[in-house]
């Protein structure tokens, strides 16, 4: 116990002494030009960043924050947390919240409900049925199931236009009723809290806990800055073009500043104009020019193939090649070209230009497909993609 209690003395005059030796040497060697004054102790702790008084250069320490800046970032916050708080009393806010209701309301309601599901049956039935009669007129082969034909393929539609017109009703009114109303009361409220409790409290609270931790030890003995002892990262030296930067960046936005920038924005059109006229001229006449040049490449390319295509198609029409293809493939030929571009190891422009042969040169201009056949279940199956489409 004694021992113990020993060692806790020992332990007090240890950093007593060492203590008393940093106030010494920070008070003793300052003077001597080693470590920093005063002054630049209160820079360090205050802005973040110290001048040497000789040569009256700015070094900008990066860890350590100073005062000043939560300061103004907390300053900053609480100016953006009474702007949030401020909408609810903005007409514009509440316009642009009318607007988006009325928006979603029309979707569901004019556009969905009776557009699509109302609307779009009644042209199913019309449809189907104006089909079914000339069917029936014309009593073709069968034509007495023409109208249950069409009952079913209208039923279909109508099965899937109006549940889906009832929910998109459904969703635009919750959604406008619900969501957007919902939303601009509670996203105002939502960036007064974020503004509050992060920009203003946890941000700034932070950087000037963390500055009263590592500030005062490195202002105490810290030495005095030059330009060898910058690594550009953790300490920098500052030209007066970046400390004048840097000010002007910690300065929040004024009205004045906005009417400076827009005066000259105001010089860059004035100053532009003639320019920016010329610029337009130049445009125009690039524009028309690549259209002459368009419509003569054109009138070329197709001047050329009028003059060789009835040589071409001479040649062609008997050639084995084009027979042996034409037992097989149409006029709908070229959607095999990807197969062909794989199997011919052909380049992108070969492929091209074979796909622009196959549609001027089919092997047959007949169409060679299967017949269409169909059923009650594929009808309305196809119904359904057909209102995909």
């Amino acid at each position: 116990m004694i021992q113990k209690g020993m060692r806790c003395v020992l332990l007090q005059f240890l950093c007593l002494s060492l203590f008393s030796s940093c106030l010494f040497l920070g008070s003793g060697c300052a003077s001597s030009g080693y470590f920093l004054n005063a002054k630049q102790k209160g820079q360090l702790i205050q802005q973040g960043r110290m001048q040497d008084s000789a040569s009256g250069d700015w070094y900008d320490v990066r860890i350590v924050p100073g005062y000043e800046e939560p300061i103004r970032r907390a300053g900053d916050g609480l100016r953006d947390t009474g702007d949030a708080l401020a909408k609810y009393g903005s007409k514009k806010h509440w316009q642009r919240t009318d607007d988006n209701i009325g928006n979603a309301l029309e979707w569901g309601w004019n556009d969905g409900l009776y557009d699509f599901g109302i609307k779009g049956s009644g042209k199913a039935w019309t449809r189907s049925f104006g089909a079914a009669k000339k069917r029936v007129d014309r009593r073709v082969f069968g034509w007495w199931l023409a109208y249950p034909w069409a009952a079913l393929s209208a039923s279909a539609e109508n099965v899937v236009r109006i549940p889906v017109g009832a929910t998109g009703a459904v969703a635009g009114s919750v959604w406008g009723l619900g969501v957007v109303p919902a939303y601009s009361v509670l996203r105002p409220a939502g960036d007064a809290a974020w503004s509050l409790g992060v920009d203003t409290v946890l941000v700034p609270g932070s950087a000037a806990i963390w500055n009263t931790v590592v500030a005062p030890p490195l202002a105490l003995v810290g030495e005095r800055p030059a330009p060898g002892r910058t690594d550009g990262f953790w300490v920098r030296q500052l030209s007066e073009e970046q400390l004048a930067k840097a000010l002007a960046a910690e300065r929040r936005l004024r009205e004045a500043d906005l009417q400076a920038l827009e005066t000259w924005g105001q010089t860059l059109l004035d100053e532009s104009s003639e320019v920016v006229a010329r610029e337009v001229e130049i445009n125009e006449t690039y524009r028309e020019g690549v259209e002459r040049l368009e419509r003569k490449r054109t009138e070329e390319r197709d001047g050329l193939w009028l003059r060789e295509d009835a040589a071409m198609r001479a040649r062609l029409s008997a050639h084995p090649s084009r027979l042996g293809a034409a037992a097989r493939f149409g006029s709908e030929a070229g959607v095999y070209s990807s197969a062909l571009r794989e199997r011919m190891d052909l380049s992108w422009e070969e492929w091209a230009h074979l796909q622009a042969m196959l549609k001027r040169f089919p092997p047959s201009l007949e169409i060679v497909e299967p017949l269409e056949k169909t059923d009650p279940v594929r009808e309305v199956i196809e119904t359904v993609k057909e209102i995909g489409e």
